[in-house]
């Protein structure tokens, strides 16, 4: 951590694409493509906004990316953001501190890759304790899924991409507008009708992918888009869980009380951590 604080104080007032030079790809999303970069001898992550990307939803992803309280988080289950080019610059960027590793869905798609009990349900409490993390600051992530989770060398979860974030909604009749959706297969029902974000709204993601950790497979594989939007807010829809499935009943019943229709049935995200850690 004291390693990515100095390179904060050396770089946090570098707003020039050139002082970077752009290694491999790491990545690339709608918005942007992910590189390994270097600054001077040291290794950053740099996500470049594409120019072509949706002006809209561009720029909103870029100012969710940089709030100012994302730039004080200091979590062990959160990548480190460093610093952000002007958002009226010609070429934007954010900078973040570099995570060798693989996201957590590429791991999860690795039929070479042994994924026991202990080692999914410790995938669950790093994020859970992000997200409690992040609710003290009443921010919600609102894109949780494998593919936004870092998994390091050292086998621990880092939340990532807070490109959909925003603040937590205290007004829930005035939702606010947003060019941003997230990933319809991990999105609350109640969102899917275009209602308010609140921290519940990450508790319900973090119970697909709980399920995903479980059985390594897509939530609604296969599915329509449209048609899973419409059964989850119409009929309940969750992903399949057989009923001779091979699944621990207190992980079961926290994933699903993770994914209710009801707010008010879904744990907060510390509890979550508690009843996980209780697992082991």
């Amino acid at each position: 951590m004291k390693m990515v604080a100095d390179l904060i104080i050396k770089i946090r007032n570098v707003v020039e694409l050139q002082e970077f030079d752009l290694r491999r790809t790491l990545g690339a999303g709608g918005f942007g493509t992910c590189y390994e970069a270097d600054f001077h001898g040291q290794q950053v992550a740099l996500k470049k906004i594409n120019r072509t990307a949706k002006a809209k939803a561009a720029a909103q992803s870029f100012k969710s990316e940089t709030l100012p309280e994302i730039y004080g988080f200091t979590h062990r289950n959160i990548v480190r953001l460093i610093t952000a080019s002007n958002p009226n610059a010609e070429e934007r960027f954010i900078v973040q501190e570099f995570i060798e590793g693989r996201n957590l869905q590429q791991v999860i798609d690795d039929n070479d890759e042994a994924i026991e009990f202990g080692r999914y349900v410790n995938f669950a409490i790093d994020i859970s304790s992000a997200l409690d993390y992040i609710s003290q600051f009443e921010i919600v992530h609102l894109d949780l899924k494998p593919a936004n989770v870092m998994l390091s060398m050292q086998g621990i979860c880092k939340l990532t991409d807070f490109g959909c974030c925003q603040y937590a909604e205290k007004d829930p009749t005035t939702p606010v507008r947003s060019y941003l959706t997230g990933t319809f297969a991990y999105r609350a029902p109640e969102l899917l009708k275009g209602k308010s974000a609140t921290a519940k709204a990450d508790i319900f993601s973090l119970g697909i992918c709980m399920w995903q950790f479980w059985s390594r497979e897509f939530p609604y594989n296969g599915m329509n888009q449209h048609a899973v939007i419409f059964r989850v807010c119409a009929s309940n829809l969750r992903p399949s869980i057989p009923n001779d499935a091979n699944i621990n009943d207190e992980f079961k019943s926290l994933m699903k009380a993770c994914w209710s229709g009801k707010l008010e049935e879904r744990p907060t995200a510390k509890e979550v951590c508690v009843q996980l850690r209780s697992m082991l």
